[in-house]
C-alpha cells in the first residue's frame, strides 16, 4: 500500500500534461501500455487481474499514457494502473536489478495458481475445442495438459529501453484469494474510474475505441497466433502500424478498413470481420455478382439476381470498375484481403464488389458503364459454386459426386451407384455440405490413416514461446463392407479451404486419386474470434495444422497433381 500511496502522491504532484505532443511519443507510451496489458491479462495468475473489466480499464488506460512526455512519467503511470490490478509484479525505470524482488507468499495451504492456455481460449467462437483456466482457481486442480510453468520463472521484459518489466507466471492462493493481494481501496477506485471513462455508445468514431480495440487485437495475436512464423510482418511493426492507423483514421468505417489491412499480412485464408450494425455505421453491402479469373480476363462467372442478368451474362468481360481499370482495382482491393496468395486473388476477383461503398459503376466490354445501388448483404448471396451437374451418373460407368452441394441423404441414396462406379469423379472446389466424406474416405481407404496433423498450441509463456502442441488425427479406418473401387479423380480450387482441406489432405496423402484443378486454400484448423468494442469481430486460425507428411499447409494449400485454370468458354 506504502508503494501505491507514494505512486499516486507523484503522479498527483506532476500536474497536467501539455496538449501538444509528437505522434512518434504517444506511440511509444500506448505501445508500453499495450504490452504491459497482454502479459498481466493472460499470464498474471492473480484474482484481480482476472476479474477485471479488461475494456474498460484499456479505454481508461489509453487516455492516461497517450499524453505523457517521457519515459519517466510514463513508468509511474503504469506502475499506478498496474499495481492496482498485478500486486507482485514490478516495473523498473532505468533499474534492472539482477533477480526478482519477492513479492509472493508461499504458505502451509496454499496452492500454485497459473495459467494455461490450449488456443486462445477466450474465444466468442463457441462451440470451440480451446479453453484457458487458471489451475486451482477455475480447474479445482485439473491441469489442461502437462506443461506448467514453475515457481522460478519469473517474466522480465524490457518495455521499453528504459523501462522494464518483472512478473511472476506462479502465485499461491487459498479458497479466499491468490496472493500478493491487492489494496482493495486502490483496486475500486481504478475499477470506478474505469467505468466512469468507458463512453455509453461504443463505436470506431472514437480515437480511443479505436486504439483499446488495436490494443485488444495485438495481445491476441502476439500471444496466441500459431502462424507468426508465416506472416509478412513482424508483431512490433503490427503494433506500430496499428496505432498509428487508430490517428489516421476517423471514422468507423475507416476503422473498419484499418483492421482489414492491418490483419492482410497473416497470410490467413480464414481471417474473417463481422460487423455488429446495430453498434457500427459500417455497412458491408455487395452487388450480387460474382466475377471470375480466366484466361488473364475478369470475367462474370454468374449472378442469382433476375433483374442483373439482363446486364450481366457469364462469360462478359469486365473492364472497369468505379472508372479504374479492373486489375488496379482488384490489386488495391487484395490490401484488404488475408490469404495466401491464390487465396487472396480469388477472393479479390470474385468479392471486389463487395465494400462499404453504397454504389459501384461496373463498365463490361462491349456494354455502356451502369451504376448499381448494393442492398445485398453477404450472407443473403449464396456464395456456393454454381454447377452445371448435379450428383448422378454423366455417362455409363462414370459417376459425378458433388461434395460442395450433395447432403448426407444424397450421397446414401447414390452409394449403391457409387460403389458400380468405374470412374468417380468427386467435385470438392468449395466445402462439404454434409458430414458423408468420412464414409466415403473410409470407403477408400485400404489402411487406417497412422499420420497425425492436427496440433493445437498449449501455451503457458508469453509471446508464443516455449510452446508445445496436443497432436491428433481423423480416427477413420477402412470400411471394409462399401469399398469403393472406381478410379476417382477430385476436383479443387483456391476455394477449397478448412474443412474441405481435411478431406483433400487424405485423398492427397493416401493416394485415393488423381487431384485436378488448382491449388486449395492453405487454411486449415479450428477459427477462434475476438470481439472488439464497437461492434467489430475477428477471426482467424488457431490451430496449426499440417499436410500428412509433415510439410507446411497454411499459406500453401494442397497442389493438384493435374493444373487446369477456368477458360472463359467454360
Amino acid at each position: 500500500m506504502k508503494r501505491l500511496l507514494i505512486i499516486i502522491i507523484i503522479a498527483q504532484c506532476a500536474g497536467g500534461v501539455k496538449a501538444q505532443m509528437s505522434t512518434a511519443r504517444n506511440i511509444r507510451n500506448l505501445e508500453s501500455f499495450a504490452k504491459i496489458c497482454g502479459y498481466v491479462r493472460y499470464f498474471y495468475p492473480g484474482d484481480e487481474a482476472a476479474r477485471l473489466n479488461w475494456d474498460q480499464f484499456i479505454y481508461y488506460g489509453v487516455k492516461q499514457v497517450e499524453p505523457l512526455t517521457n519515459d519517466r512519467e510514463l513508468s509511474l503511470k503504469l506502475q499506478q494502473l498496474f499495481y492496482p490490478v498485478a500486486p507482485a509484479i514490478i516495473i523498473n525505470y532505468k533499474t534492472k536489478p539482477t533477480a526478482y524482488k519477492e513479492q509472493r507468499a508461499n504458505n502451509a495451504g496454499m496452492m500454485p495458481v497459473y495459467w494455461q492456455h490450449y488456443g486462445y481460449g477466450q474465444s466468442t467462437m463457441r462451440p470451440s475445442p480451446y479453453e484457458s483456466i487458471r489451475v486451482n482457481r477455475d480447474s479445482l486442480g485439473k491441469d489442461l495438459f502437462d506443461e506448467k510453468p514453475k515457481w522460478s520463472d519469473i517474466l522480465i521484459k524490457d518495455i521499453t529501453p528504459e523501462i522494464s518489466l518483472f512478473m511472476p507466471l506462479v502465485l499461491m492462493g487459498d479458497s479466499l484469494q491468490t496472493y500478493p493481494a491487492a489494496d482493495k481501496l486502490f483496486l475500486r477506485q481504478l475499477q470506478e474510474q474505469a467505468a466512469q471513462a468507458w463512453p455509453e455508445h461504443l463505436s470506431g468514431d472514437d480515437r480511443y475505441i479505436r486504439i483499446t480495440d488495436m490494443i485488444i487485437l495485438w495481445n491476441v495475436m502476439k500471444h496466441f497466433n500459431p502462424h507468426w512464423a508465416f506472416a509478412s510482418m513482424k508483431p512490433g511493426e503490427m503494433l506500430t502500424q496499428g496505432i498509428a492507423a487508430c490517428y489516421t483514421s476517423n471514422s468507423s468505417l475507416s476503422f473498419y478498413n484499418v483492421l482489414r489491412k492491418i490483419t492482410a499480412p497473416f497470410n490467413d485464408s480464414h481471417t474473417g470481420f463481422y460487423v455488429d450494425h446495430k453498434d457500427t455505421t459500417v455497412k458491408d453491402y455487395l452487388l450480387p455478382v460474382r466475377f471470375g479469373e480466366a484466361e488473364n480476363k475478369i470475367v462474370v462467372d454468374y449472378t442469382n439476381d433476375s433483374l442483373l442478368a439482363a446486364y450481366f451474362k457469364p462469360g462478359d468481360i469486365v473492364e472497369k470498375i468505379n472508372g479504374k481499370n479492373v486489375f488496379e482495382y482488384k490489386k488495391q482491393y487484395e490490401t484488404k484481403v488475408s490469404g495466401s496468395p491464390h487465396f487472396r486473388s480469388w477472393y479479390a476477383t470474385a468479392y471486389m464488389l463487395y465494400d462499404t461503398a453504397a454504389k459501384v459503376t461496373v463498365q463490361l466490354k462491349g456494354k455502356p458503364a451502369v451504376t448499381f445501388e448494393k442492398k445485398t448483404p453477404l450472407s443473403k448471396f449464396n456464395a456456393r459454386q454454381r454447377k452445371q451437374k448435379t450428383t448422378g451418373w454423366l455417362e455409363p460407368g462414370i459417376f459425378y459426386l458433388d461434395i460442395d452441394n450433395a447432403t448426407d441423404s444424397v450421397y446414401e441414396h447414390h452409394l449403391p451407384e457409387i460403389l458400380k462406379a468405374k470412374v468417380l469423379i468427386c467435385d470438392l472446389r468449395t466445402y462439404p455440405k454434409g458430414n458423408y466424406v468420412f464414409d466415403l474416405l473410409q470407403s477408400l481407404l485400404r489402411n487406417p490413416p497412422d499420420k497425425d496433423w492436427l496440433f493445437t498450441p498449449q501455451i503457458i509463456y508469453p509471446d508464443f514461446e516455449k510452446v508445445t502442441f496436443s497432436h491428433s488425427l481423423w480416427p477413420i479406418k477402412p470400411d471394409t463392407i462399401h469399398q469403393i473401387h472406381a478410379k476417382v479423380f477430385l476436383l479443387t480450387s483456391p476455394r477449397s479451404i478448412s474443412y474441405a482441406e481435411s478431406v483433400i489432405g487424405h485423398f492427397k496423402h493416401y493416394q485415393l486419386a488423381t487431384i485436378i484443378g488448382q491449388p486449395t486454400a492453405g487454411a486449415n484448423g479450428n477459427v477462434a474470434r475476438v470481439n472488439l468494442p464497437g461492434g467489430y469481430t475477428v477471426g482467424w486460425t488457431e490451430m496449426l495444422v499440417k499436410q500428412q507428411n509433415g510439410e507446411p499447409l497454411f499459406g500453401i494449400g494442397f497442389a493438384p497433381d493435374i493444373p487446369v485454370n477456368r477458360t472463359i468458354k467454360g
